[in-house]
């Protein structure tokens, strides 16, 4: 039986020592705000962590932007592609390795999600809705499941509990926390987007991102803008292609999806095609 949990930030502050976020993302947030924000001051800050500098790169040179030369400075890195795109990879990749736990596989396979996640939705967006920020849509997709990484980070026991009983019943994590009657990950996202002050993009899509999100917005004509519904088919996409579900929760979150996103069976069979590539780049940036 598992014990209740008690949702409450200055829970997570205080018992759990709540980690802030580093100093160079806030150096660079600060001089995101700047009216006189340059190129070299940015890449000075991110030059303190080369960690960090390290992993922008990467995902700066995968697939994902597809730019036509390797990128070895993040100071060219910045001038390619804008102090903007280059904030929200910084964003992304500091807040989860600040939500690092001892459980570094499950880590792992969670950030392997939310990679995909962000591949799906980028490859949506490119048909779908073309005008979305790449950068914002890579920040949004990794950062989805924050309050997985939460749950994952300070209760883990809760978090194999509720991901066993996904894996043995074929079913989505967010359906688990209802049959054990907890407090939805989701929730834990949103507190978590708010108390960082992340964008409001990430703190939407912390919010609403699941199965039963999308049903309802479907159903009940509920709010859930463009960019949030991009992000939770990605979400969708990358369970069902990733993830062992029950045949008829594939079923579900196909015809979910293919009403979205005004598809028969055959465009839908196409959307899917590019899965395993999208799963080998992920493998990429995840190593």
């Amino acid at each position: 039986m598992l014990a209740p949990i008690d949702v409450n930030i200055d829970a997570l502050r205080d018992h759990f020592s709540l980690p802030v976020l580093p100093e160079v993302l806030a150096k660079v947030q600060e001089a995101m705000r700047s009216d006189y924000v340059s190129i070299r001051s940015v890449a000075n800050h991110l030059s303190l962590d080369a960690s960090l500098v390290a992993e922008v790169l990467k995902i700066v040179n995968s697939a994902y932007y597809g730019l036509p030369r390797d990128i070895s400075e993040v100071e060219v890195a910045i001038a390619y592609l804008g102090l903007r795109e280059i904030h929200h990879l910084v964003l992304s990749s500091s807040v989860l390795d600040h939500l690092e736990p001892e459980e570094r596989v499950a880590f792992e396979e969670l950030k392997f999600h939310s990679i995909l996640t962000a591949l799906w939705s980028k490859h949506l967006a490119r048909r779908f809705a073309p005008f979305l920020r790449l950068g914002e849509l890579w920040a949004a997709g990794m950062l989805h499941d924050l309050g997985k990484f939460v749950y994952l980070r300070f209760y883990p026991e809760h978090y194999k509990t509720l991901l066993r009983h996904s894996q043995n019943n074929g079913c989505l994590f967010s359906e688990s926390e209802k049959v054990f009657s907890l407090i939805p990950s989701s929730r834990f996202g949103m507190m978590l987007s708010d108390h960082w002050h992340l964008p409001r993009t990430v703190y939407d899509v912390c919010a609403m991102h699941s199965l039963h999100d999308l049903q309802y917005k479907q159903q009940n004509e509920g709010a859930m803008n463009t960019f949030t519904c991009i992000v939770t088919v990605g979400n969708l996409l990358a369970s069902l292609s990733h993830q062992v579900l029950a045949e008829d929760k594939k079923d579900e979150i196909a015809d979910a999806v293919m009403a979205e996103l005004d598809l028969d069976s055959h465009d839908f069979v196409l959307l899917l095609a590019p899965s395993n590539e999208l799963k080998i780049w992920a493998k990429r940036l995840l190593s």
